[in-house]
């Protein structure tokens, strides 16, 4: 007997810098609360959205 997937959201669209794009992901992870998180390394930033992934900010990373 086999478990049914099916993608419930998305996210994406075309690479870039901007707020909502990223251009390098390498980490997703989800906090307590709910919210995605995505690491993209070619923009060092993380990526944080809601559950709905309706809005999204940015948190600055830098290599040290």
């Amino acid at each position: 007997m086999g478990v049914e997937r099916a993608v419930v959201r998305s996210y994406g669209g075309q690479a870039g810098s901007e707020l909502t794009q990223v251009r390098g992901p390498t980490g997703l992870a989800v906090d307590r609360e709910g919210r995605i998180l995505v690491a993209d390394r070619d923009n060092n930033k993380l990526l944080v959205m809601d559950q709905s992934l309706s809005t999204a900010h940015v948190m600055s990373v830098r290599d040290y």
